[in-house]
């Protein structure tokens, strides 16, 4: 009895561990991403105020308001328990990279199979979540691809996801890793996925991972 009571302690414990480290991540979201969008639209207000005839300024105001906007909703739907599954996330993808793809004149494919019932953790849908986009934003601004495409294999536990381009890509010899690179790495390493970076020049690049 006592090792049973001692287990459910332990269990409860661990739980909210989990659970802190969940409100940790979104408040230091909340910090890095709204906190420097709300800066830029104090400091681009009043530069509107004293410049009324630049409508620049208000282009700015705009663009980082609908980008404050999209962080919150992002937030809310990693918090959300109804849209836990791996087709809630590849739903919320594909709601994200569609349209920003064809406003950039950029071929988006997305595709999948098997268990798409598969619930994922708090924190392994916030990280990939985060790792896809990050990653589909970095083809976009730096690849000068036509396709971008997104495949998805769930075979039980086992997911394997596969982002790539066929744009310029890059020499991993010579090009600097760089703060982006290097978050997608770690925030794969977090949630236990095994994580490859694989570019060369001219070749496209293509972001593989897989649940350990």
């Amino acid at each position: 009895i006592i090792a049973a009571i001692y287990g459910l302690y332990r269990f409860r414990i661990n739980h909210l561990k989990k659970e802190e480290k969940i409100r940790n991540q979104v408040a230091s979201d909340l910090h890095d991403e709204l906190g420097s969008t709300l800066n830029s639209v104090k400091v681009f207000s009043n530069l509107a105020l004293m410049e009324k005839e630049n409508r620049s300024h208000l282009e700015k105001i705009k663009e980082a308001t609908q980008s404050a906007i999209s962080g919150v909703k992002d937030i809310i739907w990693v918090l959300d328990d109804k849209r836990d599954t791996l087709d809630h996330l590849l739903s919320r993808i594909n709601q994200f990279a569609k349209p920003i793809c064809e406003a950039a004149g950029i071929s988006y494919n997305q595709q999948s199979g098997g268990n798409e019932n598969y619930k994922l953790g708090k924190e392994e849908k916030r990280n990939l979540y985060m790792i896809i986009k990050e990653t589909i934003n970095n083809s976009i601004k730096y690849s000068e691809c036509s396709v971008i495409e997104l495949l998805v294999k769930n075979k039980g536990s086992k997911i394997n996801i596969t982002v790539s381009d066929n744009g310029k890509g890059f020499d991993k010899e010579k090009t600097n890793s760089g703060y982006g690179l290097k978050n997608i790495l770690h925030r794969a390493e977090e949630i236990g996925y095994h994580s490859e970076i694989n570019s060369s020049l001219g070749n496209g690049t293509l972001i593989y991972l897989e649940k350990k």
